[in-house]
C-alpha cells in the first residue's frame, strides 16, 4: 500500500515505502491462505486489500485456464480413487448423535479421544455388518463361483452357453453383490463427516467445540520473567496453545551474516528461532534440523 493505494505485486523499491505486506493464495472462488502484516492500518483497509488480492487472484486463474485450453492435458480423473457415497450414509446413520456430543467436548485432548473412540466403533460395527474389508481398495467383490460352474459328466450344454471344456460360462446377469469398504476409506469419511458436522453447527449460529462463539477469542495471559538466569523470557498463553519466549542479548559481532547474490555483507540484529518439538503436543517424531513448519512460522514470528 504505498500513498493510500494498493499495488499488487510491488517492486522491492516500493516495498520499502509500504505500509503493508500481504501475500494471498486462493482459487478463482476462495481464499486459502493470507500472511502479511502491515502499519497500523484500519480493519476496512484490510478487507480492502484482501478484496483487491483476490481480484487479482482471479485475473492469474483466468490466465491459467486459458493456457490450459491451449497446451494443456487431460487430466486422469479416472485413476482418481473416491470413497462410495453410500459409505457417507452408513458412517453419518451410526455415528449420529454420538458424534455431535462428541464435538460439544470443550477440552481438546478429551475431544480428540473421544473422536477416535468414536471412529473405531464405527469401523467395528461396519466389519461386523460385513462392509469392511482388509484390503486397501473397496468395491464390490465377486466370488468365482458366482461366475464359472464346474461341469458334470451328463451334464448336456444348453443353448446359450459356450463349452470351454472344465467349465461353462453363464450368459445371465451376474447375482448383485454388498459394497465392501477399507479402513481407509471409512477413516476418510469419518473425518469429512465430522468436519461437516462442526461447520455446520458454527454456520448455525451456535458455538463452537469449546464453547466460544464465531467472534470471540481465546482467553489470552501472558507472563514475564519466568527463567531467572535468561536475559529475557515471558510465557504467553492463548486457551490450550502455550509459547515460551527466551531473549538472549549479545554484542555485534554475534550478528547474523546473510549472504547475498551482490558483493557487500550485511547482518541481522535481531534473529528468531522457532521450535515445535512433537512432545508439546503429545506425539513422538523426527527431532534435530528445524523443518518447512518451523522455519515458516519462524520468519512470521520474525517479522510481526
Amino acid at each position: 500500500m504505498i500513498n493510500d493505494q494498493f499495488v499488487v505485486n510491488p517492486t522491492t523499491e516500493q516495498m520499502e515505502d509500504s505500509e503493508l505486506d500481504l501475500m494471498m493464495a486462493g482459487t478463482d472462488s476462495a481464499i486459502l491462505m493470507i500472511e502479511g502484516f502491515c502499519d497500523f492500518l484500519t480493519e476496512e483497509k484490510l478487507l480492502q486489500a484482501v478484496e483487491t488480492g483476490q481480484v487479482a487472484i482471479r485475473e492469474i486463474c483466468k490466465a491459467i485456464d486459458v493456457l490450459v485450453q491451449t497446451c494443456g492435458k487431460k487430466k486422469m480423473v479416472e485413476a482418481i480413487n473416491l470413497p462410495p457415497a453410500e459409505l457417507y450414509r452408513h458412517v453419518e446413520d451410526i455415528s449420529g448423535d454420538e458424534l455431535v456430543k462428541a464435538l460439544q467436548i470443550k477440552e481438546k485432548i478429551p475431544r480428540r479421544k473421544a473422536l477416535s473412540a468414536l471412529e473405531e466403533k464405527v469401523i467395528m460395527i461396519l466389519s461386523e455388518q460385513g462392509y469392511v474389508s482388509k484390503d486397501e481398495l473397496s468395491g464390490p467383490i465377486e466370488n468365482l463361483a458366482d461366475i464359472v460352474e464346474e461341469e458334470d459328466e451328463d451334464e448336456v450344454i444348453e443353448d446359450g452357453e459356450v463349452d470351454e471344456g472344465d467349465v461353462h460360462i453363464k450368459p445371465v446377469s451376474r447375482k448383485p453383490h454388498r459394497q465392501l469398504f477399507s479402513e481407509v476409506d471409512v477413516k476418510l469419511v469419518f473425518k469429512e463427516v465430522s468436519s461437516k458436522y462442526l461447520r455446520r453447527r458454527i454456520v448455525e449460529g451456535e458455538k463452537r467445540s469449546d464453547g466460544r462463539s464465531a467472534c470471540e477469542l481465546r482467553p489470552i495471559n501472558s507472563q514475564c520473567g519466568i527463567l531467572p538466569r535468561a536475559h529475557g523470557s515471558a510465557l504467553f498463553t492463548r486457551g490450550e496453545t502455550q509459547a515460551l519466549a527466551v531473549v538472549t542479548l549479545g554484542d555485534y559481532q554475534m550478528a547474523q551474516r546473510i549472504d547475498t547474490l551482490v558483493d557487500t555483507e550485511e547482518s541481522k540484529s535481531f534473529y528468531l528461532q522457532y521450535t515445535f518439538p512433537p512432545s508439546s503436543v503429545g506425539e513422538v517424531g523426527r527431532t534435530g534440523a528445524p523443518n518447512r513448519r518451523e522455519i515458516g512460522h519462524g520468519m512470521l514470528a520474525e517479522r510481526a
